[in-house]
């Protein structure tokens, strides 16, 4: 029997991270699982950094997850902490997160502030 070969278009260890025009954060696609988390983390820490030069109003951070469809509790706590990093003011914005992840992030940090879940 052959093993297929690989797509080199495919998502590296199923997740692809885009960056967004015109607002700082990016699109993911696939799912975050702990065999590509370190690429997810580097995508939160490069936006969070983005938002917080040049902010007037409190940085903000958009996050289009809309072609997501799974997200581990280490990828949650990543958000949870990148949240925390953008200060009181700061925010991160779940645009169609996969249903899950908010109910993650409500039991595990409820009281974290500064994200925003919008459907």
């Amino acid at each position: 029997m052959t093993q297929p070969t690989p797509d080199p278009a495919a998502p590296a260890a199923g997740l692809r991270v885009e960056p967004l025009i015109g607002r700082t954060g990016f699109q993911a696609t696939g799912e975050v699982n702990a065999v590509n988390r370190s690429m997810w983390e580097s995508a939160l820490d490069a936006s969070v950094a983005a938002a917080g030069s040049g902010a007037l109003a409190g940085p903000v951070v958009h996050l289009d997850l809309s072609e997501l469809t799974r997200v581990d509790a280490g990828g949650a706590a990543a958000v949870a902490a990148s949240a925390g990093r953008l200060g009181p003011d700061g925010r991160i914005v779940l645009h169609s997160p996969p249903p899950h992840l908010p109910r993650i992030l409500d039991v595990l940090w409820p009281r974290v502030p500064g994200i925003e879940v919008e459907p």
